[in-house]
């Protein structure tokens, strides 16, 4: 629609978050049964969906903790929740040492979004701390995610719960993924992303020639 061709476009994809490393706790260790949403909790981010999906997860899991922190108005979701005890919730800014904490503590993460566009600062925090992530197919969330996330329908809090289950039970599933996260965060390290930006301008100046 721009007019440009398609073969004179180059996507690099953003960077990994390991700005948040530095922030880890060697003695932190990621809970029993732990999930994570996270971030500002704007309407596209499906956080009903997801507390929908809680009571089935909680007959299935046990000890299961469900973290949700993000700064944004939580009123109208507390509606969705029948067992206080279940979650820990963080209705604030998250400090850069929270935000370490927290993803360090979490099994994986989980991103029930309706909409999104472009790149995901949560999911690239994610990949930074080596854990897999629970996306719905909208945007380019799977792209970004690659081989470590499970991918769902959006507004779908029945097949939520099951990818939630799966994970937590799965020991092997949610190892692989874990290793391809760290494997797709160490392939988009600062270093590697300059590199490339650096191949792309050569190769412009070399076709000017």
């Amino acid at each position: 629609e721009s007019g440009i061709l398609p073969e004179k476009i180059a996507v690099i994809s953003h960077g990994a978050y390991t700005f948040f490393k530095k922030f880890e706790e060697t003695k932190t260790f990621a809970d029993k049964n732990t999930l994570l949403f996270f971030g500002y909790l704007y309407k596209n981010k499906g956080l009903e969906f997801l507390l929908q999906a809680i009571p089935r997860v909680a007959d299935e899991i046990e000890d299961l903790k469900v973290i949700i922190a993000g700064d944004g108005d939580i009123s109208d979701y507390y509606k969705y929740i029948n067992d206080e005890s279940v979650y820990e919730i963080y209705n604030e800014y998250i400090s850069n040492n929270k935000v370490a904490e927290l993803f360090q503590r979490c099994k994986f993460l989980v991103l029930p979004y309706t909409y999104h566009q472009g790149h995901s600062g949560v999911l690239a925090t994610a990949l930074a701390f080596g854990k897999p992530s629970i996306v719905t197919n909208v945007g380019n969330l799977s792209d970004l995610g690659k081989q470590s996330v499970l991918v769902v329908p959006p507004k779908d809090y029945n097949a939520l719960a099951d990818a939630i289950i799966e994970l937590f039970k799965n020991n092997q599933l949610r190892s692989t993924l874990a290793q391809n996260a760290n494997a797709i965060s160490h392939e988009l390290s600062w270093d590697n992303i300059a590199q490339k930006h650096i191949q792309l301008y050569e190769d412009l100046i070399n076709d000017t020639k």
